[in-house]
């Protein structure tokens, strides 16, 4: 899913949408070829549906909790938590939630976030780990930048709604305004 279907998503349901399209930029993917892609900024005070910035995921992801996983740190918990270690990723919800309700944020499919890992990359934050990953790799505060011209059956996304807009890059992110949309996460390219 990209912001130009999170912008039709939010106008379909009356909201003002996310992002703002800033035209194309040049980036290399593996093996230096270079593509063109759309060049996209979030729209300050907008309550449309959006990717979670990076702190607020860790945020829903742990639930309260300062441990390792939602679940605590025993790694033995995990299986009845989230689809780890597996040969294919499950139907959402099908594992227990955490402390707040929310569906498979460990493990299953990794999700995008809006983050960058640095101001000058072109790649995108992932969280979550996937369920091919073990333990150490779906921990509440591990990350992995990702190209988001990539593709992978690894991951997917969680959307966000931001109910009294979406706060400048200067303000701290206030995660009480986050609200996770839906309970599980959609896989991309499955």
């Amino acid at each position: 899913m990209c912001s130009s279907d999170l912008n039709w998503l939010s106008r379909r349901e009356g909201r003002r949408p996310a992002y703002r399209s800033i035209g194309k930029e040049k980036v290399k993917q593996i093996g230096d070829q270079e593509v063109e892609v759309d060049k996209w900024e979030q729209e300050e005070g907008a309550n449309g549906y959006r990717l979670p910035r990076e702190l607020e995921w860790e945020y829903a992801c742990r639930a309260g909790s300062e441990t390792d996983w939602s679940t605590g740190s025993d790694e033995s918990l995990l299986a009845a938590y989230c689809q780890i270690g597996s040969s294919m990723a499950s139907v959402c919800g099908r594992k227990l939630p955490n402390a707040w309700g929310l569906h498979d944020m460990h493990a299953n499919v990794w999700e995008w976030c809006w983050d960058k890992p640095t101001q000058n990359s072109s790649s995108r934050v992932l969280r979550s780990g996937s369920w091919v990953d073990g333990a150490a790799g779906c921990r509440s505060a591990f990350r992995f930048p990702y190209d988001p011209s990539g593709r992978s059956l690894r991951s997917g996304f969680r959307l966000a709604l931001s109910s009294s807009g979406i706060p400048s890059q200067a303000e701290p992110s206030s995660n009480k305004e986050a609200e996770p949309a839906g309970a599980g996460t959609k896989g991309a390219g499955r």
